[in-house]
């Protein structure tokens, strides 16, 4: 049963001014959540946000009770429950607008596994669907596993 080392999760926000979050973060993988604090002020307008945890982490707080080596996570857990993303808003205006998400366990290893929010994805030509999350819009959005190849 391979250990799982680090979890990836790639979040592209929407470029919108009131697309702005600044409340918590909650990746949940393998039986558990791991959490971020995002806040506004740290937070490019737009791009790709990547957050670390494991092996290599990003600049998280409570990067060691986040870890998921110390947790001693398998890859087998890894569908035994479900991947989703929870953002738990700071206030009933904060609210977050999200064009595409994905997570990775064990990024560049034989056992690497992806999961992709598939509501997300698009047909080709066709415009980004996107997704709000916020504290009267929804606060999670499930991931499947994406085949590999």
């Amino acid at each position: 049963m391979p250990q799982i080392k680090r979890i990836e999760v790639h979040i592209r926000m929407a470029c919108m001014p009131e697309s702005r979050p600044d409340g918590e973060l909650y990746i949940g993988i393998g039986g558990r959540e791991f959490g971020v604090a995002l806040k506004r002020d740290d937070l490019p307008p737009e791009g790709v946000l990547v957050y670390a945890f494991g092996e290599n982490p990003s600049p998280l707080k409570h990067a060691g009770e986040n870890d998921p080596s110390a947790q001693r996570l398998t890859t087998e857990t890894l569908r035994d429950y479900p991947v989703y993303v929870r953002y738990e808003p700071d206030g009933k205006k904060d609210n977050w607008c999200i064009e595409d998400l994905g997570i990775v366990a064990n990024s560049g290893g034989e056992d690497e596994t992806r999961f992709r929010a598939a509501i997300l994805s698009t047909a080709e030509g066709s415009e980004a669907p996107r997704i709000w999350l916020g504290k009267r819009l929804g606060k999670m959005i499930y991931l499947a596993e994406e085949a590999a190849g």
